[in-house]
């Protein structure tokens, strides 16, 4: 309905909505088996805004805000998820992007859900997803990790 809510999760495996002007609970969303370590949003096509919930349990869960209900689960992490993230392409679309204990930054497509591709090159977990937007317009997907790496990755190999 337009509304702004503040979105936070822990190790009680509960993602919970709050009101930041009355800072009182807006709703909670329950699914995970174990720690969520990363919350976000993601806005797929047609101005659809999910929420998205990660950590230990291994599983992206997509949560409905107005229904507070699922609305999916992504799966092909092998250990724990640190970070979720969007990656906006240069056709318009966002992909979600997500990644963790395995190294493996994966990509998601907002129109079927399913795997869009990975990228490899940390060698330790990762903890953090970004983006970095380059004067040129240029947006980059930015990763960190416990490996001491930040990595800048491009979405063709043609730009620059």
């Amino acid at each position: 309905d337009g509304t702004t809510l503040l979105v936070t999760a822990g190790g009680d495996r509960v993602v919970r909505l709050w009101d930041p002007d009355s800072l009182q609970p807006a709703g909670e969303l329950h699914g995970h088996t174990s720690r969520i370590y990363a919350v976000g949003t993601w806005s797929r096509p047609g101005g659809t805004t999910m929420l998205v919930s990660a950590g230990y349990d291994r599983i992206v869960r997509l949560w409905d805000p107005d229904s507070l209900q699922p609305a999916g689960e992504l799966h092909g992490h092998t250990s724990a998820i640190n970070a979720v993230g969007t990656w906006s392409r240069p056709d318009g679309t966002t992909l979600l992007v997500t990644a963790g204990d395995d190294r493996v930054v994966r990509l998601w497509d907002p129109d079927s859900l399913q795997p869009a591709g990975e990228l490899h090159g940390h060698t330790s977990r990762i903890n953090a997803v970004g983006t970095w937007s380059r004067p040129d317009g240029t947006t980059l997907l930015v990763t960190a990790g416990d490996d001491a790496c930040v990595l800048t990755w491009k979405t063709t190999c043609n730009e620059r």
